[in-house]
């Protein structure tokens, strides 16, 4: 399933489309942001009727597809409160090598941009 959503970036005055594949069971998907890694949905997990996050991280070249899937690897194993747990990592192919890479990952509500403006506007 493909779905499209735009974004219109604040800082520059043309329009971005960005295509989003994901599995069935994830609904309701609606953009939260991005950046130079990528952009991130929130959506709903049909399944365990649980809110997600889904996030697509571009891969410019082949060079850093190790260091991407080395980064996740690692991070799938990252036990803190500090750090969103990985539930589901798929990607987009093209030619047996990935386009795109999706991470879902439990969904904490807020970006970290968010939390640190909150923080820094209350001190």
């Amino acid at each position: 399933m493909v779905i499209n959503f735009v974004n219109e970036k604040k800082w520059v005055s043309d329009i971005e489309i960005i295509n989003f594949k994901y599995p069935d069971r994830y609904s309701e998907l609606h953009y939260v942001g991005g950046g130079s890694f990528g952009s991130v949905m929130f959506g709903i997990d049909s399944v365990k009727n649980e809110k997600v996050a889904i996030k697509k991280v571009a891969v410019p070249e082949k060079k850093h597809i190790k260091n991407i899937l080395r980064e996740i690897i690692i991070m799938r194993y990252a036990r803190n409160l500090h750090v969103a747990q990985q539930i589901l990592v798929y990607m987009d192919l093209n030619d047996g090598l990935p386009n795109s890479i999706y991470i879902v990952m439990e969904n904490c509500g807020k970006s970290l941009r968010h939390y640190i403006s909150e923080k820094s506007q209350n001190n």
